[in-house]
Parts: structure tokens; sequence; C-alpha cells
């Protein structure tokens, strides 16, 4: 009925949008979501998945870079110590001493 007033059924069904859909939220634990039938589940692991490939693109070169800084802090490390060493049987010496005190 159109004109009357009444509201047809028909009409509000094809000018209503569609509810919106929730973002899956995760279980009060952290974890999944206890609600997921196996199919999401399947589905929200692969879409992980895909998020963790796409994440170690970005991981790998700094994992290379990490290496490459901790074999010369190393390196570094090494050159500390025989300096330090040089230093010390150099100084043993008190006339070393004496003389670099005077300098």
């Amino acid at each position: 009925m159109r004109g009357t007033g009444s509201v047809d059924s028909a009409d509000t069904a094809a000018a209503a949008p569609p509810p919106p859909q929730e973002p899956v939220k995760p279980a009060a634990s952290g974890g999944i979501p206890r609600d997921l039938d196996y199919d999401e589940l399947r589905q929200l692991a692969a879409s992980q998945a895909e998020e963790l490939d796409g994440l170690s693109g970005v991981l790998d070169p700094l994992r290379a870079e990490n290496v490459r800084l901790t074999s010369s802090v190393k390196e570094l490390r090494n050159l500390f110590q025989e300096v330090l060493t040089a230093m010390r049987n150099f100084f043993v010496d008190t006339d070393r001493r004496e003389w670099f005190k005077e300098q």
C-alpha cells in the first residue's frame, strides 16, 4: 500500500543497507576467537600466514644487518682488548709511567 502511511516490507528490504559486519574480536585471553567455525579458523590461519610471509620480506634484511653488526661489535671488542693489553704492558714499567707523566 503506497500513500497510506503504511510501510511495505518489500520496500524497506530493498532500500535498507545491509547491517555492518563486526570485525572478528579475539578471545578475552588474547588468543583465537572462540566462536569461529572450522572454515573461519582456516581462513584466519591462511591470512595470518600471508601476513607472516610479508613480514619475512621485511625482517630478512634486518636479520642480515644484525649479523653484520654483531660481527663488527665482536671485532671491535677484540681490538679494544688488544689495545688495553698493549697499554697495560707499556705502563708496567715505572720508567715509562714517569716519562708519560712528564709529557
